[in-house]
């Protein structure tokens, strides 16, 4: 089921994973934690942890497989899943809080794809993070189909370490959220304004006004004719996530402040809102290329963003 989620091209890269990975039934029953720490304070811990550390010096040309090795080794297992263990479905199982996890798990997603540019640089997509993005879609309907508690919480016990290990690979980028709020909320194809049909006067609206315009149906429209299949499954989940989750409020987002500091998990969460998943679907077609309207396609990022040393090429 884990292969599913996150693609049999990944999984054809990795041998498998160690079992000290994934936490157990005997871990959540050894801790007995009073309750779950959120996604935003659990990566907030990933980011500060002396262990987890990207190793160095970069290697720009090590393989997908390498960078896995790497991570896992030195206590970086047993360490993704100590603080792992900290997440889950503890004591009675409740489908509210199920629901909870699976928007958290959407939300930190699209922030590791999205959120983890360089401020002053020309946005760069990483592309095994977009695999988290396609992949968190299908919580859902997985845990539709599962009828034991059990197996719903074994499935989120596995599929969270994995966001974990797949960020260390990359470098361990930081998620920005100021950065993403920063790009626009009414992205719009490559299309001058004087191209644009005027409006008659009975018209309910200026779809040339930002204040009346919805970029959805032109971002749908669009990616439809996109040759590189990985761009539709990852808007389909933004769609998604917008449809779910596109009302919340700046500081709304589950985990946006520390639940004992009551400061941001991360800077700019407490900013952040739900248009946070209209910016990102932006931002693909702006990277990947509006290319029904002439754009040329562009290309994911394999770089690996995390190392510092990974921009410095480019723009």
């Amino acid at each position: 089921m884990l292969i599913s989620l996150l693609g049999l091209a990944e999984a054809a890269m990795t041998g498998a994973l160690p079992d000290s990975l994934f936490h157990s039934e005997k871990t959540e029953e050894k801790m007995k934690p009073s309750q779950s720490i959120t996604l935003l304070e659990l990566f907030a811990q990933v980011y500060e942890s002396k262990i987890l550390h990207p190793p160095m010096p970069y290697n720009p040309d090590a393989l997908f497989s390498a960078r896995t090795r790497l991570a896992l080794a030195n206590g970086g297992a047993a360490e993704i899943q100590r603080l792992c263990s900290q997440f889950g479905l503890f004591g009675d199982f409740n489908e509210a809080n199920l629901a909870s996890k699976v928007e958290e798990c959407i939300w930190v997603s699209t922030l590791l794809l999205a959120a983890t540019g360089k401020e002053g640089r020309k946005p760069r997509l990483d592309f095994f993070l977009m695999h988290l993005v396609t992949s968190s879609l299908f919580l859902h309907p997985l845990f539709a189909v599962l009828e034991k508690p059990a197996h719903k919480v074994a499935l989120l016990n596995a599929y969270v370490p994995v966001l974990v290990l797949i960020t260390l690979t990359r470098g361990r980028p930081r998620i920005n959220p100021e950065l993403l709020m920063a790009y626009t909320d009414v992205p719009r194809p490559p299309v001058s304004a004087g191209n644009l049909p005027e409006p008659s006067g009975a018209s309910l609206g200026n779809p040339r006004t930002d204040t009346d315009y919805n970029p959805w149906p032109a971002i749908i429209e669009a990616v439809q004719y996109h040759p590189d299949s990985h761009v539709p499954k990852t808007l389909r989940t933004l769609i998604f996530a917008s449809q779910k989750y596109g009302d919340k409020a700046p500081g709304a987002a589950i985990g946006a402040f520390n639940r004992d500091s009551g400061a941001e998990t991360h800077n700019g969460t407490g900013k952040m809102d739900g248009t946070i998943f209209t910016r990102a679907a932006g931002l693909v077609l702006e990277t990947l290329g509006w290319v029904s309207y002439g754009q040329k396609a562009g290309g994911w990022d394999r770089t690996a963003l995390g190392w510092d040393a990974a921009w410095d090429s480019g723009d």
